[in-house]
């Protein structure tokens, strides 16, 4: 991944981590400090369970004041805890593809991991390198982690001013539906968070959690991820993202303190891919690219019975004679 790539995942985390975990330091206007106080003491009283999760990633073009659908994702994912399974449907809708949707599907259950696209319109299988116990463990105390976290009260003069300049709650029903504002300076940005919260912390911590996680699951990670983070971490490489005026929302339920829908859009300039693409394809490229996404939340706790389909195990069952 080149560092222009770099910097829109990092910055795009970054915010849903933000937005995702209310955390009670980040607090502001009495009504929404009281929110995310809410929220976050909710969260506290949660464990990891199942859930279900549904959403679309959209990508227009745009080129000569004329604008084009690019693409689109569609996914749909039901996440079971006991006993641990997964099952994720997609499809890619794009003129650049062809006239059929892509379809992939993905089931992980039972020690094994099977995957088909309708490209290639065969499965493929893999084993898992660590046991059902010790995902959900990993899990849960990842989930606890940051329970841990919410319940502690470090709320700051700095914190107070900063939520209260970059975020508004507007209240829907039962639900809380936190906003990132617009037009924000992204220099501005951050110097106030990096008053509100430590980001050296932030960077440490973050890289110390993708070390344990890589351990956890038998991948190896980037020895330079921590050292990447720290370049992206300045008043220019902030002041870039937020000129791609992201916007970005999400939406919990107030009795549960639950996330029930996580929303972003961004235009990025595709001169930030000038460096992976030849020279002849720099002249195609379009004047503007536009990203949205939206993933709804809901099933939680239900009892899902993930069933991988036969053709799949039957792949799996000769792949296993032939070896």
């Amino acid at each position: 991944m080149n560092k222009s790539k770099k910097i829109k995942v990092f910055f795009l985390m970054l915010m849903v981590n933000i937005l995702l975990i209310p955390q009670t330091y980040i607090n502001g206007q009495e009504k929404v400090s009281d929110a995310w106080q809410d929220v976050a003491e909710k969260v506290n009283q949660q464990e990891f369970q199942s859930f279900h999760m549904k959403g679309t990633v959209g990508v227009k073009i745009s080129s000569q004041n004329m604008t084009s659908d690019f693409g689109n994702l569609e996914i749909d994912t039901l996440v079971s805890n006991q006993p641990i399974a997964l099952q994720m449907v997609a499809k890619i809708v794009s003129p650049f593809v062809g006239s059929e949707a892509v379809g992939f599907e993905t089931y992980a259950k039972e020690g094994f991991n099977y995957t088909y696209n309708t490209e290639t319109n065969e499965w493929t299988t893999s084993e898992w390198t660590v046991s059902e116990e010790e995902i959900l463990e990993s899990l849960q105390a990842s989930f606890e982690n940051v329970s841990n976290e919410l319940a502690k009260n470090e709320i700051t003069p700095e914190s107070q001013d900063f939520i209260n300049k970059y975020f508004t709650l507007e209240e829907k029903g039962q639900d809380y539906h936190f906003k990132l504002k617009k037009d924000i300076d992204g220099a501005t940005f951050y110097n106030d968070l990096d008053k509100a919260i430590d980001l050296k912390q932030l960077v440490q911590e973050s890289a110390d959690k993708a070390i344990e996680q890589s351990e956890d699951f038998g991948q190896a990670i980037d020895q330079n991820y921590e050292k990447s983070l720290e370049e992206l971490l300045n008043p220019e490489k902030f002041k870039e993202f937020f000129n791609m005026n992201p916007q970005m929302s999400v939406t919990y339920d107030s009795l549960t303190g639950l996330i029930k829908n996580f929303s972003f859009m961004i235009d990025m300039n595709p001169k930030v891919f000038v460096d992976s693409v030849s020279e002849v394809d720099q002249s195609n490229l379009p004047e503007l690219i536009s990203i949205s996404a939206s993933f709804d939340f809901d099933q939680y706790g239900e009892t899902f019975n993930i069933q991988v389909p036969l053709e799949a195990m039957q792949t799996s069952e000769e792949n296993s004679t032939e070896d």
